[in-house]
């Protein structure tokens, strides 16, 4: 399931972030199209501005955002 909006950050700053869950079983979508798996071992992407959606897996009651 996906959230049926855009999440969003602004393009005048350097924006870090992690979108985190008990099992990590959920995508990233972002705007440009590229597509995250949140299971697997890396990085998030460096994008100045963020605009994506969050696609569940598997049920995921408590996806979290940490922003800084």
């Amino acid at each position: 399931e996906m959230t049926d909006h855009w999440i969003m950050f602004p393009a005048s700053r350097k924006n870090n972030y992690l979108f985190r869950s008990d099992d990590w079983k959920f995508q990233v979508l972002y705007d440009d199209g590229e597509v995250i798996d949140a299971w697997e071992d890396g990085s998030w992407p460096d994008k100045i501005r963020v605009k994506c959606k969050i696609i569940a897996v598997t049920d995921q009651p408590g996806v979290e955002l940490t922003l800084q």
